[in-house]
């Protein structure tokens, strides 16, 4: 019996601490392409705009104008933003980066993939928006909670 409570208390200790080290990101912010500002993450190639498709995308998304999902936290080295373009290419996975704003300003690219769809608030119903995407405590994996489970992404520092 008392074998059975010290394994429980070490099981217990390291799941707590495992959930620990997941950083989430902030609230999905949705921008148009000209709403970038300053970050300018997604140049103007690559973006599927509806006018230049045809065919069986073009009739999935026809008047649908491309927009980003963002997510951004502040880190120790800086800050970290996570980009999903939503263009007409964007059903389930969707051209994605995650970006480091570092305090010297110099930007540099974590990850650049197509990545399962972040969902936008309320638009999940098995999902709470604000732990859809988190970071590990070392920064180093990306991890994306969907409807099928969790998936995780090697950030490249």
């Amino acid at each position: 019996m008392r074998m059975w409570i010290m394994l429980s208390a070490v099981l217990y200790s390291s799941v707590a601490l495992h959930a620990q080290e997941q950083k989430s990101l902030s609230a999905t912010k949705s921008l148009t392409i000209s709403d970038q500002g300053q970050d300018i993450l997604w140049k103007p190639d690559e973006i599927e705009l509806p006018q230049n498709e045809t065919g069986e995308l073009k009739a999935l998304m026809p008047d649908k104008a491309p927009t980003i999902q963002e997510k951004r936290i502040n880190t120790s080295k800086g800050v970290i933003i996570f980009s999903q373009l939503w263009d007409i290419s964007c059903t389930e996975l969707c051209p994605t980066k995650v970006v480091v704003d570092p305090p010297s300003g110099q930007q540099k690219i974590l990850l650049d993939d197509v990545l399962p769809q972040v969902l936008p608030e309320s638009a999940s119903k098995s999902l709470a928006q604000d732990d859809q995407v988190t970071l590990s405590d070392d920064l180093k994996t990306l991890s994306i909670k969907t409807d099928s489970g969790i998936q995780n992404f090697d950030l490249a520092w």
